[in-house]
């Protein structure tokens, strides 16, 4: 659920931070994620599971990036673009939102079948294709059911002469406000966030045996994947249920645009640093390829000459590359 407020409702420091940081989620978001689509385009090597989920996600979080320009233009003066539009833009909003944070949890299940069930799972081996002609709009519609009661409670609102899109409390009764609150906070954090953590745990635990230095290497990425979820999405989310158990918070439009910032990071999280990513940029871009031993050396640095390796069932592995917060996805085919 999108936050917008008239400049008039804050502090003159306060209303610029928030202008910095639609900005920073607009340009940032929006060239990251059109960045990943363009070298899925450009590419002609067929897509694995997780590359059509790396799609779905910079799908979700290009339209997220989207939305801040609207909102960024609210803040620096007022909603011009009609009732229909806020409507519009507050249910595209909600549903891409929510559909990232699926997206999200959806690759941390992938994960989990490549490791822990890789033996014993036939739809991830045999009948990709169909998994993801099923997931993928599974995703989009359970989205879209979250985001609709976005577009009925949203209107254009005027207070002392400024237009805005807001939620009207005048067309919801108290109960009815707090129903979709709980709708909202649910389904697109607390779902995400069991699936997360149970699939990360069970690779820990996947891992025990191997050798110190492979187990420090996964730790480091499946915390800092969960540290990341959490750091950027927890705050709004804890912010929405204080606000359901009547507890007044003033953190609102902030913890909603850190949350939204998970736009900017998913490029580089899952996509830009991870192996077969790398090699698509670096075979459609020559001078991407130039680099290619300026991208091997920080691999190397990393993990040393032949990655990071798991003990799975025979001719299968999972390889995980850590770089930047410090790690990221490596290689989960």
């Amino acid at each position: 659920m999108n936050i917008t407020n008239s400049p008039e409702d804050n502090s003159k420091e306060y209303w610029v931070l928030l202008v910095i940081m639609h900005f920073i989620i607009l340009v940032v978001g929006f060239l990251g994620n059109a960045f990943v689509l363009a070298v899925y385009t450009c590419s002609r090597k067929p897509l694995c599971t997780m590359d059509a989920y790396l799609i779905n996600l910079s799908v979700s979080d290009l339209l997220l990036a989207f939305t801040c320009l609207f909102y960024l233009t609210s803040l620096i003066d007022k909603w011009i673009f009609g009732e229909a539009m806020c409507k519009i833009i507050s249910l595209l909003n909600e549903t891409v939102f929510t559909s990232s944070m699926f997206t999200v949890a959806c690759i941390a299940c992938d994960q989990y079948f490549a490791t822990v069930k890789s033996s014993s799972c036939p739809i991830r081996k045999n009948a990709v294709p169909t998994y993801i002609k099923v997931m993928l709009p599974i995703i989009w519609l359970l989205s879209l059911l979250i985001g609709i009661p976005d577009y009925f409670v949203y209107e254009e609102e005027t207070t002392n002469a400024t237009t805005q899109c807001n939620i009207s409390l005048d067309l919801l009764t108290k109960q009815e406000y707090y129903m979709i609150l709980v709708l909202q906070v649910t389904f697109p954090f607390f779902i995400p966030l069991i699936a997360i953590l149970f699939c990360y745990v069970a690779i820990l635990f996947k891992v025990r045996s191997t050798s110190i230095l492979q187990k420090r290497r996964v730790y480091k990425t499946v915390l800092g994947l969960i540290s990341v979820f959490l750091l950027l999405e927890a705050p709004y989310h804890i912010c929405i249920f204080m606000e359901i158990i009547t507890i007044s918070t003033t953190w609102d439009e902030i913890t909603f645009l850190l949350a939204a910032f998970s736009s900017c990071i998913h490029p580089f999280l899952y996509a830009l640093l991870w192996k077969k990513f790398r090699k698509r940029v670096i075979k459609i871009t020559p001078s991407f390829a130039k680099n290619g031993k300026t991208l091997k050396k920080l691999e190397t640095a990393c993990f040393g000459t032949t990655g990071l390796q798991v003990n799975l069932p025979p001719q299968q592995y999972y390889s995980v590359m850590t770089v930047a917060v410090s790690c990221s996805l490596h290689d989960l085919t």
